[in-house]
């Protein structure tokens, strides 16, 4: 509902938008993230000149941090995970410590990128505000009135076939218990459309709050907790919660039925995710050293001079 604002608001900017690329393109797409971000913002705000500048100096820091600091963490956390989920039998618990690790990059993320983050926001004009908020009303109208029209087996069958096409990137195809046990999940993975309408309300108009008093000090801080969930309304953390289990029992179970080509699959898949992020780590920590830019700024230069 929310994804674009989050992929420049949320700490998914970067790590949601890289995670969600295939790996064949990520190396190629990575490189042009300081143009594709702000492609993403323009859906939603038009910025000044000087705000397009304050945009892109921040950003090249946060992609400076990034490529220095966070791809060899990505490759080390990959190639771990690679041995356990091969020769482990991992329970739902143990995935759900994993999602855990996951979101510990999104707090180190959200560290270095909220306070260029506030700048900006900083410098938005009251008609600026505006703006942000009719575009967003307009895409979460659009979504919800999509989701309105779908019955509960529109429901199901819209969490089977995502979640076919996710695990048979990971695992290629999938055999028919597998078909069975996902089937079984898709019948009974928690949805409450009410709870989510609430919360996105919710989400909605804390997010103006903080846009309103965007000159306040506590402007970083508030937006931290909005970003990390901190405050929800009654009764949707217990509903993630439940909804992260079921995730997580999927995942348990379909470990337990892999075939031997499977894991073959996934160990070169996950080999292929690991090398890339040290290649890249690599790459830019060279340049740096050699050049003093990365690729990633010296490919938004060149796109902006054509």
């Amino acid at each position: 509902m929310y994804r674009k604002l989050q992929l420049w608001l949320k700490p998914a900017l970067l790590l949601g938008l890289i995670m969600s690329l295939s790996a064949c393109s990520f190396k190629t797409t990575y490189r042009f993230l300081d143009w594709i971000v702000p492609w993403y913002v323009d859906d939603y705000v038009t910025l000044s000149d000087m705000q397009e500048r304050l945009l892109d100096d921040e950003l090249a820091d946060l992609l400076a941090w990034h490529q220095s600091q966070e791809l060899t963490r990505y490759a080390e956390d990959i190639a771990l995970f690679r041995g356990q989920v091969i020769s482990e039998q991992w329970t739902a618990e143990q995935w759900l410590a994993q999602l855990d690790r996951m979101r510990s990059h999104q707090r180190r993320l959200l560290a270095e990128l909220i306070p260029g983050l506030a700048k900006l926001i900083r410098s938005f004009s009251d008609e600026q505000v505006d703006e942000v908020f009719a575009n967003l009303t307009k895409q979460v109208d659009e979504a919800r009135q999509e989701s309105k029209q779908r019955s509960a087996e529109d429901w199901q069958q819209h969490w089977y076939e995502r979640n076919e096409s996710n695990l048979e990137k990971w695992l290629d195809n999938l055999t028919e218990s597998q078909q069975q046990v996902l089937y079984q999940w898709s019948t009974q993975r928690p949805y409450d459309q009410q709870l989510v309408t609430q919360q996105g309300d919710f989400w909605n108009e804390r997010l103006r709050q903080i846009f309103d008093a965007r000159n306040a000090p506590s402007l970083e801080a508030d937006l931290m907790a909005l970003l990390l969930a901190e405050h929800t309304v009654e009764g949707f953390e217990p509903y993630l919660k439940r909804v992260r289990l079921s995730y997580a029992n999927l995942y348990a179970q379909m470990q337990s039925t892999m075939t031997d080509k499977q894991k073959r699959h996934i160990d070169k898949a996950l080999a292929k995710w690991q090398d890339d992020f040290s290649d890249l780590a690599e790459r830019y920590q060279a340049k740096e050293t050699n050049h003093g830019s990365t690729d990633a700024g010296l490919a938004g230069h060149q796109t902006a001079s054509r």
